[in-house]
């Protein structure tokens, strides 16, 4: 029963300290984002996006969570080989 008790506290520990490491290596890397897409028409309030990879452009408009502008740093999600931006 000791033992046992042991060895999870020393698991635990370990797991620790490996975590401790990642989240320390992932706060000092700096993300660097490239678009994606270009906006197809600035002057629009929501205006749709056209992806480099396909040269495609969105089936929607806004970000279909917020409401709110495409985002041309995100990826897009393909459904029936239509891109669909998002915020």
């Amino acid at each position: 029963m000791i033992q046992l008790r042991w060895r999870a506290i020393l698991i635990t520990a370990l797991v620790a300290m490996v975590l401790s490491t990642c989240s320390k290596k992932g706060k000092d890397a700096k993300h660097h984002y490239v678009e994606l897409a270009e906006v197809i028409s600035p002057e629009d309030s929501f205006p749709r996006l056209r992806y480099y990879d396909s040269n495609l452009v969105t089936i929607n408009d806004r970000c279909a969570v917020r409401k709110v502008r495409l985002n041309p740093k995100m990826p897009a999600v393909y459904v029936n080989g239509q891109p669909v931006g998002f915020c």
